[in-house]
Protein backbone atom coordinates (compact mmCIF):
# COMPACT_ATOMS: atom_id res chain seq x y z
CA UNK A 1 0.00 0.00 0.00
CA UNK A 2 2.60 2.47 -0.97
CA UNK A 3 2.02 5.92 -2.65
CA UNK A 4 4.88 6.90 -4.81
CA UNK A 5 4.91 10.26 -7.32
CA UNK A 6 3.74 9.38 -10.21
CA UNK A 7 0.36 8.37 -12.23
CA UNK A 8 -2.54 9.51 -10.56
CA UNK A 9 -0.96 11.76 -7.87
CA UNK A 10 1.13 13.53 -10.75
CA UNK A 11 -2.32 14.18 -12.10
CA UNK A 12 -3.75 15.50 -9.50
CA UNK A 13 -0.78 17.89 -8.74
CA UNK A 14 -1.06 18.99 -12.63
CA UNK A 15 -4.42 20.00 -11.75
CA UNK A 16 -3.53 21.87 -8.69
CA UNK A 17 -0.84 24.04 -11.12
CA UNK A 18 -4.30 25.31 -13.08
CA UNK A 19 -5.74 26.14 -9.99
CA UNK A 20 -6.37 29.97 -10.26
CA UNK A 21 -3.96 32.02 -8.65
CA UNK A 22 -5.31 34.37 -5.76
CA UNK A 23 -2.66 37.73 -5.45
CA UNK A 24 0.14 35.94 -7.45
CA UNK A 25 0.37 32.38 -5.97
CA UNK A 26 -1.70 29.14 -6.20
CA UNK A 27 -4.04 28.33 -3.41
CA UNK A 28 -2.70 24.93 -3.17
CA UNK A 29 0.97 25.46 -3.13
CA UNK A 30 2.35 22.38 -0.72
CA UNK A 31 5.89 20.68 -1.10
CA UNK A 32 5.44 17.50 -3.02
CA UNK A 33 5.98 15.47 0.71
CA UNK A 34 2.55 17.44 2.28
CA UNK A 35 -0.10 15.64 0.27
CA UNK A 36 1.10 11.64 1.01
CA UNK A 37 -1.63 11.69 4.04
CA UNK A 38 -4.42 12.73 2.20
CA UNK A 39 -3.39 10.67 -0.55
CA UNK A 40 -3.15 7.63 1.40
CA UNK A 41 -6.31 8.19 2.91
CA UNK A 42 -7.92 8.53 -0.28
CA UNK A 43 -6.59 5.40 -1.38
CA UNK A 44 -8.22 3.43 1.81
CA UNK A 45 -11.08 4.68 1.84
CA UNK A 46 -11.81 3.45 -1.71
CA UNK A 47 -10.37 0.09 -0.78
CA UNK A 48 -12.93 -0.14 1.99
CA UNK A 49 -15.44 1.12 -0.32
CA UNK A 50 -15.22 -0.69 -3.13
CA UNK A 51 -14.15 -4.46 -1.28
CA UNK A 52 -10.61 -4.21 -2.07
CA UNK A 53 -8.38 -7.47 -0.40
CA UNK A 54 -6.88 -4.59 1.15
CA UNK A 55 -10.43 -3.56 2.78
CA UNK A 56 -10.34 -6.16 5.34
CA UNK A 57 -6.55 -5.36 6.79
CA UNK A 58 -7.15 -1.45 6.36
CA UNK A 59 -10.63 -2.08 8.61
CA UNK A 60 -8.57 -3.64 11.49
CA UNK A 61 -6.31 -0.36 11.85
CA UNK A 62 -6.68 1.26 15.10
CA UNK A 63 -5.51 3.93 17.37
CA UNK A 64 -6.71 5.72 20.68
CA UNK A 65 -4.92 8.48 21.62
CA UNK A 66 -6.19 12.32 22.26
CA UNK A 67 -5.40 13.54 19.10
CA UNK A 68 -7.13 10.60 17.21
CA UNK A 69 -10.08 11.65 19.45
CA UNK A 70 -9.53 14.91 17.98
CA UNK A 71 -9.93 14.26 14.00
CA UNK A 72 -12.43 11.41 14.55
CA UNK A 73 -15.01 13.89 15.59
CA UNK A 74 -14.16 15.86 12.96
CA UNK A 75 -13.26 19.23 14.35
CA UNK A 76 -12.32 22.05 12.24
CA UNK A 77 -9.11 24.12 12.52
CA UNK A 78 -11.04 26.82 14.10
CA UNK A 79 -12.64 25.11 16.68
CA UNK A 80 -10.30 26.71 19.50
CA UNK A 81 -12.15 25.17 22.60
CA UNK A 82 -12.03 21.35 21.46
CA UNK A 83 -8.22 21.93 20.19
CA UNK A 84 -7.06 23.40 23.41
CA UNK A 85 -8.65 20.83 25.41
CA UNK A 86 -7.33 17.98 23.29
CA UNK A 87 -4.04 20.20 24.00
CA UNK A 88 -4.74 19.58 27.96
CA UNK A 89 -4.65 15.94 27.47
CA UNK A 90 -1.88 16.15 25.70
CA UNK A 91 0.25 18.22 28.33
CA UNK A 92 -1.16 15.66 31.28
CA UNK A 93 0.77 12.99 29.17
CA UNK A 94 3.93 15.23 28.62
CA UNK A 95 4.14 18.15 31.26
CA UNK A 96 7.04 19.54 29.99
CA UNK A 97 5.78 20.26 26.78
CA UNK A 98 4.37 24.18 26.28
CA UNK A 99 0.58 23.93 25.72
CA UNK A 100 0.54 26.75 23.21
CA UNK A 101 2.91 24.89 21.42
CA UNK A 102 0.76 21.88 21.41
CA UNK A 103 -2.14 23.53 20.32
CA UNK A 104 -0.13 25.06 17.31
CA UNK A 105 0.61 21.70 15.99
CA UNK A 106 -2.61 20.29 16.51
CA UNK A 107 -4.04 23.16 14.27
CA UNK A 108 -1.55 22.73 12.16
CA UNK A 109 -2.53 19.10 11.23
CA UNK A 110 -6.24 20.02 11.30
CA UNK A 111 -5.69 22.95 8.73
CA UNK A 112 -3.26 20.61 6.14
CA UNK A 113 -6.36 17.73 6.15
CA UNK A 114 -9.10 20.51 6.04
CA UNK A 115 -7.13 22.57 2.78
CA UNK A 116 -6.41 19.25 0.77
CA UNK A 117 -10.34 18.07 1.60
CA UNK A 118 -11.66 19.81 -1.98
CA UNK A 119 -8.39 19.06 -4.39
CA UNK A 120 -8.70 15.63 -3.59
CA UNK A 121 -11.97 15.32 -3.49
CA UNK A 122 -11.91 13.90 0.06
CA UNK A 123 -15.54 14.03 2.12
CA UNK A 124 -15.45 16.14 4.40
CA UNK A 125 -16.59 13.78 7.26
CA UNK A 126 -15.57 11.72 10.85
CA UNK A 127 -14.81 8.31 9.26
CA UNK A 128 -12.11 10.79 6.79
CA UNK A 129 -10.70 12.57 9.17
CA UNK A 130 -10.36 9.18 11.33
CA UNK A 131 -8.61 7.59 8.58
CA UNK A 132 -6.33 10.47 8.06
CA UNK A 133 -5.33 10.40 11.48
CA UNK A 134 -4.82 6.43 11.50
CA UNK A 135 -2.62 7.37 8.65
CA UNK A 136 -0.77 9.88 9.95
CA UNK A 137 0.30 6.66 12.58
CA UNK A 138 0.83 3.66 10.44
CA UNK A 139 2.65 5.30 6.98
CA UNK A 140 6.25 4.91 6.76
CA UNK A 141 8.83 7.24 4.52
CA UNK A 142 10.64 4.51 2.86
CA UNK A 143 12.75 6.87 0.53
CA UNK A 144 12.71 9.73 -1.82
CA UNK A 145 8.97 10.85 -2.59
CA UNK A 146 7.38 7.18 -1.45
CA UNK A 147 5.32 6.82 1.23
CA UNK A 148 3.85 3.31 2.12
CA UNK A 149 1.59 1.33 4.81
CA UNK A 150 3.30 -1.86 5.08
CA UNK A 151 1.94 -5.00 6.29
CA UNK A 152 3.18 -6.48 9.65
CA UNK A 153 5.49 -3.88 10.11
CA UNK A 154 2.97 -1.64 10.44
CA UNK A 155 2.10 -3.12 13.52
CA UNK A 156 5.65 -3.03 14.82
CA UNK A 157 5.84 -0.47 18.34
CA UNK A 158 8.17 2.55 18.31
CA UNK A 159 11.37 2.77 20.84
CA UNK A 160 14.09 4.51 20.97
CA UNK A 161 16.41 1.70 21.97
CA UNK A 162 14.63 -0.85 19.20
CA UNK A 163 15.89 -4.52 18.62
CA UNK A 164 14.76 -4.26 14.82
CA UNK A 165 15.78 -2.22 11.67
CA UNK A 166 14.70 -2.01 8.07
CA UNK A 167 16.37 -1.48 4.74
CA UNK A 168 14.02 -0.46 1.85
CA UNK A 169 14.91 -0.25 -2.29
CA UNK A 170 13.32 -0.98 -4.76
CA UNK A 171 13.28 -4.53 -4.87
CA UNK A 172 11.70 -4.83 -1.73
CA UNK A 173 11.73 -4.48 1.67
CA UNK A 174 13.80 -5.99 4.55
CA UNK A 175 13.60 -6.39 8.43
CA UNK A 176 16.54 -7.62 10.40
CA UNK A 177 17.51 -7.66 14.04
CA UNK A 178 20.03 -5.20 15.24
CA UNK A 179 20.72 -7.47 17.88
CA UNK A 180 20.04 -11.02 19.27
CA UNK A 181 16.17 -11.20 19.60
CA UNK A 182 15.14 -14.03 22.25
CA UNK A 183 12.32 -16.06 21.65
CA UNK A 184 8.67 -14.64 22.84
CA UNK A 185 10.53 -10.63 22.83
CA UNK A 186 8.18 -8.28 21.14
CA UNK A 187 10.21 -6.35 17.98
CA UNK A 188 10.56 -3.19 18.51
CA UNK A 189 11.44 0.11 15.59
CA UNK A 190 12.82 3.16 15.78
CA UNK A 191 10.34 5.78 13.98
CA UNK A 192 13.54 8.09 14.11
CA UNK A 193 17.19 8.15 13.24
CA UNK A 194 18.88 5.47 15.63
CA UNK A 195 21.12 7.90 17.83
CA UNK A 196 19.47 11.07 16.90
CA UNK A 197 19.57 13.53 19.85
CA UNK A 198 16.33 14.85 20.40
CA UNK A 199 14.37 17.69 21.44
CA UNK A 200 11.43 19.06 22.62
CA UNK A 201 9.61 20.23 19.22
CA UNK A 202 10.51 16.07 18.01
CA UNK A 203 9.17 14.84 21.39
CA UNK A 204 6.29 16.87 20.49
CA UNK A 205 5.48 15.97 16.76
CA UNK A 206 5.96 12.17 18.21
CA UNK A 207 3.42 12.55 20.30
CA UNK A 208 0.80 14.68 17.80
CA UNK A 209 1.81 12.76 15.17
CA UNK A 210 2.08 9.06 16.32
CA UNK A 211 0.57 9.33 19.57
CA UNK A 212 3.42 8.18 21.38
CA UNK A 213 4.52 9.80 24.82
CA UNK A 214 8.61 10.21 25.00
CA UNK A 215 10.25 9.64 28.18
CA UNK A 216 11.96 13.06 29.71
CA UNK A 217 15.03 11.08 29.88
CA UNK A 218 15.06 10.42 25.94
CA UNK A 219 14.91 14.13 24.88
CA UNK A 220 16.50 17.82 25.85
CA UNK A 221 15.16 20.80 26.08
CA UNK A 222 16.63 23.78 24.22
CA UNK A 223 16.94 25.41 27.16
CA UNK A 224 19.19 22.91 28.02
CA UNK A 225 21.49 23.52 24.96
CA UNK A 226 22.67 26.83 25.77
Amino acid sequence: FVRGYNGFFSRIRRLWRRQKPENGRHIFDYEEDAVWQSELTQYALAALEEDHPWGEWIAQWQRDDPTHQLFASNVKPDDEDAISATADELKSIMPELSHLHLQAALSIRLNRLEEQKVPLGLEDSPETSAMYSLLGSRASLLGAGICGVIPFYDMINHSNNPNIGMSYERAGLELYANREVVHGEELFLSYKKVGETLDENDALWTLVQWGIPTPKSDYIMRSELN
